[in-house]
């Protein structure tokens, strides 16, 4: 817990340029409450093949994963491994969302637990 407790220190305080990515340093305190509660809702809206430029703020499978790499070397991997993260806002057409939910699947080293609401579903946690 002092490890995650430090990282959260490091992800509000320390200055951008050093280590922490534009979509991290923006919401850091966020990805803070995250660990300590265990859950987190996060919008991956695009698949990969999403240029950049035309993302508007949203995520892909890749800059989500390459966040949570980041925050893994602060906290250490292993507070990432079996974390509750409920994916929401993918994008039609169906197709997409398909590839949206294979390419997390493929490229989640972590070991999150990646989870796809359905409407009407409770969740348990």
């Amino acid at each position: 817990m002092l490890l995650l407790m430090v990282a959260c220190v490091l992800l509000k305080f320390t200055p951008i340029s050093l280590e922490i990515t534009s979509y991290l340093a923006m919401t850091g305190s966020i990805f803070c409450a995250m660990l300590f509660k265990k859950l987190s809702i996060i919008e991956v809206s695009f698949p990969d093949e999403q240029p950049d430029k035309t993302l508007f703020g949203h995520l892909t499978p890749r800059l989500l994963m390459t966040e949570m790499n980041i925050l893994g070397q602060l906290t250490g991997m292993e507070a990432l491994k079996n974390l509750n993260i409920v994916i929401t806002h993918l994008k039609p057409p169906y197709a997409n969302i398909v590839k949206i939910k294979e390419q997390l699947k493929s490229e989640n080293k972590d070991g999150l637990n990646l989870i796809y609401p359905q409407q009407g579903k409770l969740f348990n946690f």
